[in-house]
Order: C-alpha cells, then sequence, then structure tokens
C-alpha cells in the first residue's frame, strides 16, 4: 500500500543514457570565467585582422572600405563571420561535454525523502539536501543540480506518468524553499 507522501517522493529505478546529459548540456546556462571567450572572441579576433591587414591589403581589396558602403559591407561579413564561429563553437563545446560525461554502468536509483534525497549508481551512494539543490523541469526531464556543471538527470520514464514527475518537480521545489 502506498501512502500520499510515498507518491509525492518515489524510489526510481531508471538507466542514465547519453540522451540524459545531452538535454542537460542543452538547458540555457551562463558561460563562467573563460567560457565568455566563446562568444566575446570572434568579434575580437576579427576587429583584430581588420585592424592588422587593412593595410598591407589596400591594393588588393575588391572594394574600398574607406567608403560608407565599404565599411558597412566590411563591418556587417565580419559581424556575421564572427557569430557564425562563435554558434560552431558553442555547438562543438555542447558535444564534447555531453560526449565526455561519464554514464553509469548500472541503473541509477534514487531515493527521496522529506530531508533530501539520495542517487545510487554503480556502487556508490550520494546524499543530497533538499536546500542544496535546484530544481529545474522540462518536458522530458526533472535535473536536480547541486552546482551548475553538476546535475541528477531524471528522465520522465522513469515515473509511472508525467503527472508524478510534476508531483515530484512540486514537492520537491516547496521543501527546498520550506528550509530557507
Amino acid at each position: 500500500m502506498t501512502t500520499k507522501l510515498d507518491r509525492l517522493l518515489p524510489k526510481l529505478t531508471y538507466r542514465v543514457t547519453r540522451d540524459d546529459w545531452a538535454a542537460f548540456e542543452r538547458l540555457p546556462a551562463e558561460l563562467l570565467g573563460w567560457e565568455k571567450l566563446y562568444v566575446f572572441g570572434p568579434p575580437i579576433a576579427a576587429g583584430m585582422a581588420v585592424g592588422l591587414f587593412t593595410e598591407p591589403l589596400r591594393g588588393w581589396r575588391p572594394l574600398d572600405i574607406d567608403s560608407f558602403s565599404g565599411k558597412l559591407l566590411l563591418g556587417g561579413g565580419l559581424l556575421a563571420l564572427a557569430h557564425a564561429v562563435t554558434v560552431l563553437l558553442l555547438s562543438l563545446r555542447t558535444r564534447w561535454r555531453i560526449a565526455q560525461r561519464a554514464l553509469p554502468e548500472t541503473e541509477t536509483i534514487l531515493d527521496a525523502d522529506l530531508d533530501g534525497f539520495s542517487v545510487t549508481e554503480d556502487g556508490s551512494s550520494r546524499r543530497f539536501a533538499w536546500t542544496s539543490v535546484t530544481v529545474i523541469e522540462t518536458g522530458s526531464h526533472l535535473f536536480f543540480c547541486a552546482t551548475p556543471r553538476d546535475a541528477v538527470p531524471v528522465p520522465r520514464r522513469a515515473f509511472d506518468s508525467p503527472e508524478t514527475m510534476h508531483l515530484l518537480a512540486h514537492t520537491a521545489r516547496e521543501l527546498s524553499a520550506a528550509e530557507d
């Protein structure tokens, strides 16, 4: 017989896959530290290239960049190029991070109670208090994030219904806020 508490805080057993980590890595996130160079590096490099190579290539250019239209075309072209390089770098970074994630060899067991939850994988267990995690709910996953780079993914397939997933997310948010 299951109680209301068991329904709110179920014990879940599921297999973490590469797709679960892909869903986490594709969440919008702030770039930290040196990662900001993914966004600012390409435009800075494009500006430096213009400064360094404008004079040596003056006779070769098919366009007079001293005119307004030349400056507009050069600036627009470099911004488009910088944007394309930025998108490429961020996509490669995301793919690399997904590929680097270690997948557990055993099923993941998430056991939740009123104080927090424990995650058991590959014979080791980690315990988290509700106050130490941020709960992120998407259409296909719940993520319990201890840090911006570390999360416990819980896919929708681990639940018997989407309503149970929403109920756990709601309960986890309430427990997290109640102890603040």
